[in-house]
């Protein structure tokens, strides 16, 4: 790492450096946690879903690894599209999580391939834009109250935030939810 960012730092110099390293160091930490997050977004996903079906969540839900690797494929594209939004100044990085943030919903939901189900997200998102945005920055909200509780908060706001986001999922495709 110190290679590649020392090669990549030497064409600049004072401030300029530190800008560019900032955004190499997003940009990685980008793809790296995006990747990483997919698994465990998958894993807490089939649970939300299973919810949201009447269902009851069992470990075996958890632990499928049905669509894994078109889950990871996803991740990837969109883990390699965030990094390229936050190194053209962040904003664009946080356009792309926010349209890709229902591809894994869809990905297990419909059992759609990676580049389908992020299709089917940024067009779902799309049509949904004024709800969704409402959404998000509820969910923002939510989260940073839990954080502000000393992190404890957080057990509480992230589950409601997901099971929240599945059952939006459904709801804003007209689909039944169980009581």
């Amino acid at each position: 790492w110190n290679l590649i960012t020392g090669a990549i730092l030497s064409g600049f110099s004072g401030s300029d450096a530190g800008l560019v390293f900032l955004l190499v160091s997003s940009a990685f930490s980008a793809l790296l946690g995006g990747v990483i997050q997919v698994f465990v977004q998958a894993a807490i996903t089939r649970g939300a879903l299973a919810i949201t079906y009447g269902r009851q969540i069992e470990i075996s839900t958890l632990l499928n690894t049905d669509q894994i690797p078109q889950i990871l494929l996803g991740g990837l594209i969109i883990g390699l599209a965030t990094a390229v939004g936050t190194l053209l100044c962040f904003i664009p990085g946080l356009i792309v999580g926010f349209f890709s943030q229902f591809f894994v919903h869809f990905a297990l939901d419909k059992q759609l391939p990676a580049v389908e189900a992020i299709k089917a997200s940024f067009a779902f998102v799309n049509q949904n834009l004024g709800t969704l945005i409402g959404f998000y920055l509820a969910t923002i909200v939510a989260a940073f109250v839990g954080a502000l509780l000393c992190g404890v908060g957080l057990l509480v706001a992230i589950p409601v935030i997901i099971i929240g986001q599945a059952y939006t999922y459904r709801v804003l495709q007209g689909e039944p939810v169980a009581p």
